[in-house]
């Protein structure tokens, strides 16, 4: 496994954010970098946020697929997401 694809959800507002992490194993404690998911652990703190693995991938091309294939699955459910991007390979 070369990583995972996350969601990290705000346990307030239930706001989540679709990350990809390239480690061979889950790191409970990491909940994402994005823009805005950063400003709202401010606003929060981090302790209002869980996360969970939604996908494992094999390769780097896996995982930017599989990343853009959650942000839309999330918003397309209408789900409120703090993602900027598509997902893939920006940031």
């Amino acid at each position: 496994m070369i990583g995972y694809i996350y969601l990290t959800t705000n346990d307030v507002n239930q706001i989540c954010y679709v990350g990809k992490r390239q480690k061979p194993s889950f790191e409970k404690s990491y909940k994402g970098s994005g823009t805005h998911l950063k400003q709202a652990f401010s606003e929060y703190g981090r302790d209002k946020f869980h996360t969970s693995v939604l996908e494992w991938c094999d390769t780097k091309e896996e995982l930017c697929k599989a990343e853009k294939k959650w942000i839309t699955f999330y918003k397309e459910k209408g789900i409120e997401l703090y993602n900027i991007g598509e997902g893939g390979e920006g940031g």
